[in-house]
């Protein structure tokens, strides 16, 4: 391939990069549909991790323990995948 050809193929890929970010946070901070002032609705997060290690265990743990304290209600589907 020639150098012109690389670059464009570079810049296009760069640039679906960033037009995949910005329509993936798009919709933060917007409240889902039924979720009022009732604030009664349970979330759903699935948790995957490949390998059972102390220190991704803490960061899962400390995820758990912000939504926690932020008072949300969290259903979780921890999956590990042993490696």
């Amino acid at each position: 391939m020639s150098r012109l050809r690389l670059r464009r193929l570079a810049a296009a890929s760069l640039a679906a990069t960033a037009l995949f970010a910005v329509s993936a946070c798009s919709s933060f901070g917007e409240e889902s549909p039924g979720a009022g002032a009732g604030g009664d609705e349970t979330m759903k997060i699935g948790v995957l991790q490949f390998v059972q290690h102390p220190a991704l265990d803490a960061a899962t743990e400390g995820f758990k323990d912000a939504l926690d304290e932020a008072g949300v209600q969290v259903e979780y589907d921890d999956q590990n995948a042993q490696g």
